[in-house]
């Protein structure tokens, strides 16, 4: 089965695809001599040379793809092999824009004296970055196209549709909630464990508490939307683990103490692996 994470930007994506690339390439390890397939040519730029990559693969090596990853809409998996199942990770959307708004700022690719009330209403430079109602955009995409409609144009239709596709997803993850949503993971797949280290966090940067109530209303008029989407997926996940089964609350205690046993050995690989992939993307070695 080919697990496809349509990959939200700042909704702790990298940390949880890294978490599950290594489970992927370390179990069996042998796989790690054909990573390039396993992973879905994750170091090749841009989305339709990827794609394209997998399509040309002989229908035994399309067989071994088990992991793509991306920033797209919705529909990816119709150019990928069957079969597939989606996973996301959904998030509380003022948090997130306040995120992207100071990522971007980190990047260099907004000035430092850029304002969040002159930024939140242009069209970003690439519809990845898509803040107005950005997380229903993704889910109700076509074909691995975003939604790219103009600001304020996004409609309760869109929303239905990602509700639907949310609910029919193999596995939703919510942000606020990483360490539970990392142990129903677990369950979904019956792997017997997994383990994970914060990555590509942004620094310096406001929480909720600290911009004005000005501010907060403001990215809540540009998330309305986004908003219900978030409140059906806190809904749809709760639901997920009561059906997983008993013991959940003592499942998380126990993923908590030998996750933080984890990091505090292998910490120093994850705060690497960042700087690494940003050694790469400037020999355009790899893609952003």
């Amino acid at each position: 089965m080919l697990l496809i994470h349509l990959h939200l930007p700042k909704n702790a994506g990298t940390t949880f695809s890294r978490m599950l690339k290594l489970r992927l390439l370390l179990r069996p390890p042998w796989r790690v001599l054909r990573h390039q397939v396993t992973l879905g040519y994750y170091f090749v730029p841009g989305l339709d040379a990827r794609v394209g990559r997998i399509e040309a693969l002989p229908a035994r090596k399309k067989r071994a793809v088990r992991f793509f990853e991306a920033h797209c809409g919705w529909g990816i998996h119709e150019r990928l092999p069957e079969p597939s199942r989606y996973l996301t990770v959904i998030r509380e959307p003022t948090d997130r824009t306040l995120s992207v708004f100071f990522f971007r700022k980190q990047q260099g690719k907004l000035p430092r004296e850029a304002r969040l009330e002159d930024w939140i209403a242009v069209r970003p430079d690439q519809d990845v970055w898509h803040v107005d109602n950005g997380q229903v955009r993704y889910l109700a995409g076509e074909g691995g196209r975003i939604l790219d409609v103009p600001i304020g144009e996004v409609t309760r239709e869109h929303l239905e549709r990602a509700k639907q596709r949310l609910e029919d997803m193999f596995y939703v993850a919510i942000m606020e909630r990483f360490d539970e949503s990392m142990v129903l993971f677990r369950r979904t797949l019956k792997w017997r464990r997994v383990s994970y280290g914060r990555s590509n966090v942004t620094k310096q940067r406001k929480k909720k508490d600290e911009i004005t109530p000005e501010h907060r209303a403001l990215i809540a008029r540009h998330n309305e939307l986004d908003a219900e989407l978030y409140r059906f997926a806190l809904a749809l996940f709760e639901r997920r683990i009561a059906a997983s089964g008993e013991g959940f609350a003592e499942e998380v205690e126990r993923f908590k103490r030998k996750n933080a046993a984890h990091n505090r050995r292998f910490g120093w690989v994850y705060e690497l692996l960042p700087r690494a992939r940003a050694r790469l993307q400037k020999l355009r070695l790899i893609g952003r």
